[in-house]
């Protein structure tokens, strides 16, 4: 529909058909057509505007206020001494619907759109693509929980590596478990008296430094025991 649009640059496009031959359902589904087979061309139809933006804001426009019409004894309309209606009455916005994903969203002033990167989770039923063989191999469950370790890690390991040199010496080590695992949940076996005998068990290949894998390795270890 947006033919502009990127799945990653932190933005949302908003694809706006202004032109009422194209705003009924017919007119949608022919420019949704338009996109699938035309790859993208609509874009130079003219009905539609494209907009993009972390965040859009659309008013609908305020209604113009309607004169009272108060009357006489002698059948006058009453004015003011502009010659003006006495009183005018400003009629209240109509509700307005907006259809996204299929949910009816009311708004009478304005709707805003706001894009959170990195912010959208996805469940996804596998027992389908189970039943359908959709994919040659699944991931193990050891498999997937390394991973959520693994990317546990990586979110707060520059942190505490000063030196950006991808390993850990001692201190950084020590800095990083007192935090990290201070805030761990239970089990949480973490003693940090034990530190020394602790960092030559995390050192597997013994060079006096603590790699990713090894952190995530002693981490797993220690909050599944």
């Amino acid at each position: 529909m947006n033919p502009f649009a990127a799945i990653n640059d932190g933005l949302i496009d908003i694809t706006w058909i202004d032109d009422s031959a194209y705003s009924g359902v017919f007119g949608v589904t022919g420019v949704m057509s338009e996109a699938r087979s035309q790859g993208g061309i609509q874009a130079y139809g003219g009905h539609s505007q494209y907009v993009r933006g972390r965040k859009i804001r659309v008013d609908v426009p305020a209604t113009e206020p309607v004169p009272a019409e108060l009357e006489l004894d002698g059948g006058e309309t009453a004015t003011d001494e502009n010659g003006e209606p006495a009183a005018t009455k400003t009629p209240e916005r109509p509700q307005q619907v907006i259809m996204i994903d299929g949910e009816a969203l009311n708004y009478q002033n304005s709707v805003i759109w706001e894009c959170f990167p990195a912010n959208i989770e996805v469940l996804i039923d596998d027992a389908l693509f189970k039943t359908n063989k959709t994919f040659p191999r699944s991931i193990a469950a050891d498999d997937e929980l390394n991973r959520l370790y693994t990317d546990a890690v990586d979110k707060v390991w520059f942190t505490f590596d000063s030196d950006n040199s991808g390993q850990l010496d001692k201190n950084e080590t020590r800095t990083f478990l007192k935090v990290v695992l201070g805030n761990c949940p239970p089990p949480n076996n973490y003693d940090d008296t034990r530190f020394d005998e602790t960092f030559l068990e995390m050192d597997a290949n013994g060079n006096g430094m603590i790699e990713k894998d090894e952190m995530v390795a002693f981490i797993k270890k220690l909050t599944m025991d």
